[in-house]
């Protein structure tokens, strides 16, 4: 059995472009994509392929939680609603 060992300092990486990711208490991943959701509720992705971060501003909700399923994200917003989202 052969064992490699990973040096540390290789293996992470800051990422560029990062928006302020203070707090994050959620991630999951969906398409190539992952999706974060601060303590304040801001919803953010960031696409790996590209190293393209995106902010949610224009939606006007929230979110407490959200999950993937199926090709799908679902979040539950500040006003207790189950919100379905198909990315493209």
């Amino acid at each position: 059995m052969f064992y490699r060992h990973v040096d540390p300092s290789n293996a992470w990486r800051t990422l560029a472009g990062l928006p302020t990711l203070t707090r994050a208490h959620q991630a999951f991943a969906l398409k190539n994509t992952g999706y974060i959701i601060t303590s304040a509720g801001q919803l953010i992705s960031f696409t790996p392929g590209t190293s393209q971060w995106h902010t949610y501003n224009a939606l006007g909700n929230r979110f407490f939680v959200g999950t993937s399923l199926n090709e799908k994200a679902y979040f539950i917003n500040q006003d207790y609603h189950l919100l379905e989202y198909t990315p493209n």
